[in-house]
């Protein structure tokens, strides 16, 4: 399989959206007059802003992918079946499958398929992404 050279997001279903890049970081730059400077301080501010967006169905653009061996693909948990789950609201999982394989089967833990390119919430494979947040 090709990386996709300008990989987007598939869109969620109305009202639901997945935020544009731009939306992301001025969201997170807002909140920079409340944020330590400490790291474990901004990363918990960040967890914070996307819980409390993805409450309202507003959900973050994919974060750079963190493994960067494994496949580049992403999914975002934006359906939750309960109440448990939904501190997984807003995650984004990357695929744990090497890169090049097959699209039709992502995996998170590299051991069953989970999802598939082109379902809501899915980001395809692409090169390294120029991602700032």
């Amino acid at each position: 399989m090709s990386e996709n050279p300008n990989p987007e997001p598939v869109p969620l279903p109305p009202p639901l959206r997945i935020l544009t890049e731009n939306e992301w970081v001025g969201a997170l730059s807002a909140a920079e007059p409340f944020i330590g400077t400490r790291e474990p301080e901004r990363t918990n501010v960040q967890y914070c802003i996307g819980a409390a967006l993805g409450s309202l169905g507003l959900f973050r653009w994919p974060p750079r992918p963190a493994n960067p061996v494994s496949c580049s693909a992403m999914k975002l948990i934006w359906q939750t079946e309960t109440e448990t789950d939904r501190t997984f609201l807003g995650a984004w999982l990357q695929c744990a499958e090497a890169p090049d394989h097959d699209s039709r089967h992502r995996s998170e833990d590299g051991t069953q398929p989970q999802w598939s390119d082109g379902v809501p919430g899915s980001m395809p494979a692409g090169p390294p992404y120029p991602w700032t947040a």
